[in-house]
Formats: structure tokens, C-alpha cells, sequence
């Protein structure tokens, strides 16, 4: 899952996390998605770019070395008012001993290294230090260890899978720092076609409720298309039980898909659906009203809303996928709240 990078406006989130709306339509202040500490995107240029180590630090795998910018850039978001910090943990069966390689975490052997587990427990604690209510963690496998990629099922790739998730979420519930929410495969919830898929998400739904109490999980995000949502609803229910809310992750047309997501919702029995937009364009006013105004309209509750670091101009430039952003911007900067 290549992902995609912001251009244009400095990220903060003081459009689409202020004040909840009239007649509770968003409940909480949203936050963002922290990807990578102190990332220059002018140098990814390549794929083997993204697997260097010294041009792409994800917290998970660098907090250690680079603690202090970490502090300074959550001190700054929750400043300007963000209250929710996500942290997408990509992971892939790695063949060397080393923890990471670039954006990736090796999750060979079915466990993450000790320091991966050591920085996601001092990321946790920096953003409850920083004033942060919510840390959302997302699964995100990579390359064989995606599902979307297997020709068949792979009990193997499954059993790392769910290894790396078990050890995760064991840690975290032990040192109980602040209210964590599980992703637990981005944007894998209700792909077509797709019967691979669908055995994964049924699996790793029942297995996480039998082992662990997952509370504080949505099950897995969805990349919002139509029918997507209905069909993550019955996997679920075919597995265990209907979370309490759903993660979608909606860019363009926001205002359309939402009330979209609402009336699938409803027809797959959730009278009632909460949303937690986990993905979208960032510091946005019109992405935001247009949020609010289908919310309004569909008579639907958002519980918060979480910005991807990508504007709505680059995507529209470089599209949906795109990898990374033009040159000389900076993904993390911050300007005061209007």
C-alpha cells in the first residue's frame, strides 16, 4: 500500500478539528495520521528510497534516536488543537536482522523487534504527555504480507500477521497509558472480489476476540467505495461481533460518500452508525463543511475526523496513490490556529 504525501498548505489541523458542530454532528476533535518523523519528501524519490532508514523515520521504528523533534511536533499539533494522533505501523516479512528498513517494520517470526515495541510504548506516552486523548494504531501489511496479494491463502503470512497484532495490542493493554484504537488491517474492510480478503478479515476478527478483548477496535478501515462498507459489516457479523463505530478513509466527494457509507450502513442493520473519518485531506474547509453538511443531512454522528498528510491540490495533481510529495515541502510544519 503505497501511500501518498502532502504539497501546498503546512499541516495542522485548525479547520477540521475545531469545535464539534451544532447538534453534536462531530462528537470529538480529530488529530492526524504521524507517519514519519521529521521526513524530507523532496528526497523519496524511488521505492528503495522509502526502505532507507535515514531518509524515512516512522516513529515505531525511530523515536528512540529522534525523541526530542517527535515532542516538539505533537506539542505543536495538540497547540493548534489536535486531540487524536494515529500510528500506522507498515510491516512486511523481511529477510536481515534488522527492525526496520525505511517506512517498513520486519515483522519476521511473527513478532516486531524489541525497540519496535519499546518506541510505540514511549510514542503512546509522548502523546499523552503532549495532551492527546486517543491514539488510534493501524495494521498495515505489506507486499507478501498483504492478503490483496496472495493468489492463496497463506497460513504462514497469516500467523505473522496476527502475531505482530497479538504482541502489539498484549503491550499496549499491559502499560494501559492512554484509550488506544486498533486498526487492525488499513483499509483491507470490505475489498470486492476479493474472497481471500474476506477470510483474512473474518480470521483476524475472530481470532483477536477469542485471544484478546479487542474493545477499542473498529475492526479495519475502510478506503470508502460503494458496497465497501456493507460488506465489512457482514464479515464482521459473520465472525464475531458489529464494532461500535467504522473507520473510513474518504478524500474526494466527501459530502456524497459519506451519506453513501450512512445508507449502507443501515441497510446491513446498524440503524445507528458512528463514523471516525480515520483518513483524509488535511486543514480542508470545504472537505470539513462538506463533512458536516452530509453528516447534518444524513442524520449521522461523526465521532471525530483524522487528516492524512496529503492537500486535496496534490491529490488532484498526482492522484488518489500518489507517493510523494513535490519538492521542498515540508510534511510537518505548523502554523497557528485562525
Amino acid at each position: 500500500m503505497w501511500r501518498k504525501f502532502a504539497v501546498g498548505a503546512p499541516l495542522c489541523l485548525s479547520i477540521v478539528i475545531s469545535a464539534a458542530a451544532a447538534d453534536a454532528t462531530i462528537l470529538e476533535k480529530g488529530g492526524s495520521n504521524y507517519v514519519a518523523i521529521d521526513l524530507q519528501p523532496a528526497s523519496l524519490l524511488t521505492k528503495k528510497d522509502w526502505q532507507n532508514s535515514s531518509l524515512f523515520r516512522t516513529p515505531a521504528c525511530q523515536l528512540n534516536k529522534f525523541p526530542e523533534k517527535a515532542k516538539s511536533d505533537l506539542r505543536s499539533m495538540q497547540k493548534n488543537g489536535q486531540r487524536k494522533i494515529a500510528l500506522i505501523l507498515w510491516h512486511a516479512h523481511i529477510s536481515g536482522v534488522e527492525p526496520c528498513r525505511g517506512y517498513l517494520l520486519n515483522s519476521t517470526g511473527a513478532t516486531f523487534k524489541a525497540s519496535v515495541i519499546a518506541n510505540i510504548l514511549r510514542f503512546l506516552q509522548i502523546a499523552k504527555n503532549s495532551g492527546f486523548d486517543e491514539v488510534e494504531v493501524r495494521f498495515a501489511p505489506q507486499w507478501i504480507n498483504n492478503p490483496r496479494n496472495w493468489k492463496k491463502w497463506n497460513d504462514g503470512l497469516y500467523r505473522e500477521n496476527v502475531g505482530v497484532i497479538n504482541q502489539t495490542i498484549s503491550a499496549i493493554k499491559k502499560k494501559n497509558i492512554l484509550p488506544v484504537v486498533f486498526d487492525l488491517g488499513a483499509e483491507l474492510g470490505g475489498l470486492e472480489n476479493s474472497m481471500i480478503v474476506e477470510k483474512y478479515v473474518k480470521s483476524v476478527w475472530s481470532q483477536m476476540q477469542s485471544d484478546l478483548t479487542v474493545g477499542g477496535s473498529y475492526g479495519f478501515s475502510v478506503a470508502y467505495a460503494p458496497g465497501r462498507l456493507g460488506r465489512l459489516i457482514a464479515w464482521l457479523r459473520g465472525a464475531g461481533r458489529v464494532p461500535s463505530e467504522f473507520g473510513l478513509d474518504i478524500y474526494k466527494d466527501p459530502a456524497r460518500l459519506l451519506e453513501a457509507a450512512t445508507r449502507e450502513a443501515r441497510k446491513a442493520g446498524v440503524a445507528q452508525p458512528m463514523f471516525l473519518i480515520q483518513e483524509t485531506y488535511y486543514d480542508d474547509a470545504s472537505v470539513y463543511q462538506a463533512f458536516v453538511s452530509a453528516a447534518r443531512s444524513a442524520h449521522v454522528v461523526l465521532r471525530a475526523i483524522v487528516q492524512w498528510p496529503l492537500s486535496a491540490a496534490a491529490g488532484a495533481r498526482r492522484g488518489r496513490g500518489s507517493q510523494i510529495s513535490e519538492p521542498g515541502t515540508q510534511l510537518f510544519s505548523y502554523r497557528p490556529a485562525p
